[in-house]
């Protein structure tokens, strides 16, 4: 199914400039796949909605995550092969003001674990 390709839609090209066509057509929440059409039936659309019940949702329910008791979301960050972990935790850092800034107030980041220090949490 094609109906939400994140990708050019086409170009126009002239013989001094030449611009590619984007559009903003993801499909982000249940209420966009509802109307989607799958296939049709004596030639009329059959479309998502007729056939399922369309729903926000999480994509696994049998994934979670907590730290400690909390329910969280846990981003893994590694670098690449032969890159400085010093240079990647002290740019991640640099950035997570910025990543808190465009989270909602009551979303609270913080670090779990930092391959750069001794973490006291973790010890064994």
């Amino acid at each position: 199914m094609q109906a939400s390709i994140n990708q050019a839609k086409g170009s126009f090209d002239g013989p001094h400039q030449s611009y590619q066509i984007n559009a903003n057509d993801q499909l982000l929440t249940s209420k966009d796949y509802k109307s989607l059409v799958i296939a049709y039936n004596n030639g009329a659309p059959v479309v998502l909605s007729d056939v399922a019940r369309v729903v926000d949702d999480v994509e696994n329910t049998k994934l979670a995550a907590w730290m400690n008791k909390t329910p969280a979301i846990i981003v893994n960050i590694q670098r690449q092969p032969g890159a400085n972990t010093i240079q990647v935790v002290d740019r991640i850092k640099q950035l997570l003001p910025q990543l808190k800034a465009n989270l909602p107030a009551g979303i609270d980041v913080s670090v779990l674990t930092d391959r750069t220090i001794d973490n006291p949490r973790f010890d064994s």
